[in-house]
């Protein structure tokens, strides 16, 4: 059977994953942030093919994690694992904010002196662009890659708070007002799903 490490698998959809998988007879390498919490694997590390110890968001501690990795052997599959709510949100937030980019550049376009809007109007354009990729991609019901993910959820950060301070700044107008609303919240929502990928 294939031998498969799954990071994050002290609860949530990891943990769920690792009993599945090793339901069905696989190898499963399972992982937890710190030794306190690889002590809710007890159940399951007897079944398990190893655990190993660290935290993603450290860039020394992950390569201590794959000098683990290594140790155990060769792995057939990677599960980067993430709470499904948090990936939700995000999903949400980004279609949602595209959406009210467009209402605005829509609205702005309308308005009595385009020109004081260009900046606006770009800042919208360049969300809604990059907004829209990410969630094609964090969509996905495929593995994730975090190396393409990470820097999208990043690009979505700088843009929404780009294009929120710029909608902030004509908040006396409708459009603008909701913009920078849905901008503020998909800002948040990148940031949360870019702490739970750690």
């Amino acid at each position: 059977m294939p031998r498969i490490f799954i990071t994050g698998s002290t609860d949530g959809l990891g943990r769920a994953a690792a009993g599945v998988l090793m339901g069905e007879g696989h190898d499963v390498v399972l992982h937890a942030r710190t030794r306190e919490r690889a002590a809710a694997l007890s159940d399951l590390a007897p079944d398990g093919a190893g655990v190993v110890i660290g935290d993603l968001s450290s860039a020394a501690e992950t390569r201590e994690i794959a000098d683990q990795v290594d140790q155990i052997g060769r792995m057939n599959a990677v599960s980067w694992t993430v709470d499904a709510d948090v990936l939700a949100a995000a999903i949400d937030a980004l279609s949602d904010c595209a959406q009210a980019c467009n209402a605005d550049n829509a609205g702005d376009l309308s308005e009595q002196n385009v020109t004081e809007m260009v900046r606006c109007i770009r800042l919208c354009l360049d969300c809604v662009d990059v907004c829209t990729a990410t969630v094609a991609v964090i969509s996905r019901q495929a593995e994730y890659d975090a190396s393409l993910i990470r820097p999208l959820l990043g690009a979505c950060v700088a843009i929404c708070k780009s294009c929120g301070d710029e909608c902030e700044r004509h908040a006396h107008m409708p459009h603008c007002r909701v913009c920078a609303l849905a901008c503020r919240r998909c800002e948040r929502a990148c940031r949360e799903l870019l702490d739970a990928l750690t």
